[in-house]
């Protein structure tokens, strides 16, 4: 993983700014330049329709970012873009080798997000690039934990977790769990491990956590345990948003965890 360019995909609320500060501190301490993009759902219609809305609407995004201080060195440039969000941001980080996307985290239940749906959680079904959830009112991160859940996909979402630790100069934990089966206590379900474990442990080593129970509580538990600034998680690409949210833990924590979520494709 390397960050050199990051695309916050943002919009005039709270949640849009917020999103557009954690990307400005972590490219001032990546030496990385921002490029702030809005997608406005709708299409490019012939000139002479009407006056192009494209140039009002970046002056008016240039506006905005220029509202906020941005840290010395941070090149920082707007772009506009017309279509679906969920389709229009993925696909533009792509095109503009973004490293990462920072996307704002709105605050939900989970049954308006089954019905209306939720940009964030699609964009990141959709995208390539790995993106950066943020939450309401962030802290520096400072403290990462990696959610791993087997050698192969495990060790890829601990790798790019290590990476981004590194190049932000930030801690890094990992946290696996392994479920307790109804004829098992947690006590013997500790002295037992599954071979997935310690096929982990001989990679990770004492920075991995091993809990017991529910995937989705112990993960969280963890994160207040080590006061966590950022939760790492594997995602899968693909598939529609409300049947697969139903069904992932992944998901699930995306939108649950108190702190940011870092998402890295499978």
């Amino acid at each position: 993983m390397k960050l050199e360019h990051i695309v916050v995909a943002t919009d005039d609320s709270d949640v849009g700014r917020r999103a557009y500060a954690a990307a400005l501190d972590l490219a001032a301490r990546v030496s990385a330049r921002v490029t702030v993009m809005r997608a406005i759902a709708g299409r490019r219609v012939p000139v002479g329709a009407y006056v192009d809305g494209s140039a009002a609407e970046l002056e008016r995004l240039e506006e905005w970012v220029s509202s906020v201080a941005v840290p010395s060195g941070v090149p920082v440039k707007a772009s506009i873009e017309f279509g679906h969000p969920s389709v229009e941001i993925p696909r533009f980080a792509e095109a503009h080798a973004a490293d990462l996307i920072v996307i704002g985290r709105k605050p939900r239940t989970q049954a308006v997000r089954f019905r209306a749906g939720d940009t964030a959680d699609a964009v990141v079904r959709r995208s390539r690039v790995p993106c950066l959830l943020v939450p309401p009112d962030p802290p520096p991160v400072r403290r990462v934990l990696a959610a791993v859940d087997g050698p192969l996909r495990g060790s890829k979402v601990f790798v790019g977790a290590s990476e981004f630790a590194r190049l932000i100069g930030a801690a890094l934990r990992a946290v696996t769990v392994e479920p307790v089966a109804e004829d098992e206590t947690p006590d013997l379900a500790r002295r037992a491990p599954r071979a997935r474990t310690a096929r982990l442990r001989s990679e990770i080593g004492a920075r991995l956590s091993v809990r017991h129970g529910s995937v989705f509580e112990q993960v969280l538990a963890e994160i207040r345990d080590t006061g966590s600034d950022l939760l790492a998680i594997g995602n899968q690409r693909g598939g529609p948003p409300g049947v697969l949210e139903l069904g992932s833990v992944g998901r699930h924590l995306a939108h649950a965890a108190p702190c940011a979520v870092l998402t890295i494709p499978l």
